[in-house]
């Protein structure tokens, strides 16, 4: 089997959807199947993925315009399938559909994130934006053969149902063995961290509810990172930083927190790679959505508090936290729930199924 992952993203920033992209290529090469990464990216240095990269000429240009160097690219690895991260209708994608069976990654409801973003910059070039959105929406679907989604909410929504294509729903992993255990108990810390990772410009990441539960809880400190502005009291902000300079800080604290205003884009459930990444690292979690990772959300495990982030328990975080002060997340616990290994060879076994049909 030969798979062309395409998709248009900066492949040098090496954050959460790189890292994903990479876990997720390992594991297919690990089954047998020959991939190769086709990425608009406009930057070809530091990425940790191996691909072939094309210049972005615009929003506009680069969808009207097709690239006839990355389709000629594509043609010649003669691919059974192209695999690809949500985008809007574009020239490339159009003439993809007309050759290959395209398999569509869902990572959220695209409706209510588009409206969502509208409404936080409303200006010409956003309105713009928005029309081309719903008048090649359906255009878009109607060219896949098949979806993956990262949770059976995305799947279930009216918006994305009503379309008659072949779907699956297979949550977000890592590879946990390449993760070893950070958390590391220290008495000589007087004061419990919590840790917060987050992208600027994103409201469903609720960094305005973060600041007030720590103004609420001030004998906690709060590190932020992915967001830069001055710090103040019990609230350190980092600004975006590589792996390499975060995980010393997250190393420092106690407990992590997850994405806390996901009911800003209308969703329920999610399952972030931050999260499995704490987890693996051996953070317990406080979280303000319903976690994939869990297929019971009324008795999650100790090291998991799901909180309602819009009328928060202030008593039951400070007890959580100083309850997983010391609590280390083991990897026999974390591993059934977040390890790729099952949850690709399901997805491989998804791409079989569409090339058949």
């Amino acid at each position: 089997m030969k798979i062309a992952y395409y998709l248009v993203h900066d492949l040098t920033r090496n954050d959460g959807v790189v890292k994903k992209i990479k876990s997720q290529i390992s594991e297919w090469e690990n089954l047998g199947v020959e991939v190769k990464v086709f990425a608009i990216s406009g930057f070809c240095e530091n990425s940790i993925i191996d691909a072939n990269i094309y210049g972005f000429s615009g929003f506009i240009s680069s969808r009207i315009r097709p690239n006839r160097h990355l389709l000629s690219d594509i043609d010649e690895f003669k691919p059974d399938l192209v695999y690809l991260r949500y985008d809007t209708v574009t020239a490339n994608i159009l003439y993809l559909a007309k050759k290959y069976k395209l398999i569509c990654e869902l990572n959220t409801i695209d409706r209510d994130e588009a409206k969502l973003f509208f409404k936080s910059n409303i200006d010409l070039k956003s309105t713009f934006r928005l029309l081309a959105f719903y008048l090649l929406r359906n255009k878009f679907f109607h060219q896949m053969a098949g979806l993956v989604s990262v949770t059976q909410e995305i799947l279930n929504h009216q918006s994305i149902r009503k379309f008659q294509i072949p779907q699956v729903c297979i949550p977000n992993s890592i590879q946990t063995a390449k993760y070893p255990t950070l958390k590391a108990i220290d008495s000589s810390q007087q004061r419990i961290g919590l840790f917060f990772m987050g992208t600027p410009d994103q409201p469903w990441q609720g960094f305005d509810i973060l600041e007030n539960l720590a103004s609420e809880l001030p004998e906690f400190d709060f590190h932020v990172v992915g967001l830069m502005k001055p710090s103040y009291a019990n609230v350190y902000f980092h600004g975006f930083l590589s792996m390499e300079k975060y995980l010393p800080i997250m190393k420092s604290c106690h407990v992590c927190i997850g994405t806390l205003a996901l009911f800003r884009k209308k969703m329920t459930e999610a399952c972030p790679l931050k999260i499995r990444e704490y987890v693996a690292y051996g953070f317990p979690i406080i979280i303000g959505y319903k976690e994939s990772m869990f297929e019971d959300h009324s008795h999650l495990p100790e090291w998991a508090l799901e909180i309602d982030p819009e009328n928060p328990s202030i008593n039951s975080i400070r007890e959580f936290c100083l309850s997983m002060r010391d609590k280390i997340v083991s990897h026999e616990e974390a591993f059934p729930l977040i390890d790729s290994g099952i949850l690709e060879k399901k997805r491989v076994d998804f791409f079989g199924q569409v090339i058949k049909k």
